[in-house]
């Protein structure tokens, strides 16, 4: 959020932020905030999908673009990422744990063929070097390099 808060102050971009069910991360406050809409990929006419707007990003859930491709007869996924990627300045993907990517390959590998680089935001209270090295080696097979971490300082006691 603060990378995105940083990009938007800085030029009027459109952000949006691909993220798992907003209620279970740390988006879930502004799902509350937010204005739900209905937005259509531009490459992709008549597929619609669900997303919201707080404080000008858009946010967009993944299990509402993995439900809107099954429902499609054809395996669109990669498309629609890659029109996301042309229909805003910014996209910002908030992935999950690794284990939950490795559960939902079909949904996760359309998404890790768009992405250029990655930068990595670890908490120092939280993050351990086994943990980053796991994820240095993970966005390694996929020839995708990290180009920057941003480490988050525990809060004061």
């Amino acid at each position: 959020l603060g990378v995105a808060s940083f990009i938007k102050y800085f030029a009027d971009n459109k952000i949006l932020i691909v993220t798992g069910k907003m209620d279970d991360t740390y988006f879930g406050p502004f799902k509350l905030l937010a204005t739900k809409y209905q937005a259509e990929i531009s490459q992709l006419p008549g597929f619609r999908y669900t997303a919201y707007e707080a404080y000008s990003l858009h946010y967009l859930e993944v299990d509402e673009l993995s439900q809107r491709s099954k429902a499609s007869k054809v395996k669109v996924l990669p498309a629609v990422i890659k029109s996301l990627v042309k229909d805003y300045d910014v996209v910002l993907f908030d992935l999950p744990p690794l284990k939950d990517r490795r559960d939902q390959y079909d949904i996760f590998l359309p998404i890790l063929q768009t992405i250029d680089n990655v930068t990595l935001s670890v908490s120092l209270q939280q993050g351990r070097f086994s943990e980053v090295n796991e994820l240095r080696q993970y966005f390694s097979s996929y020839k995708i390099p990290i180009k920057g971490s941003v480490f988050e300082r525990p809060p004061a006691k």
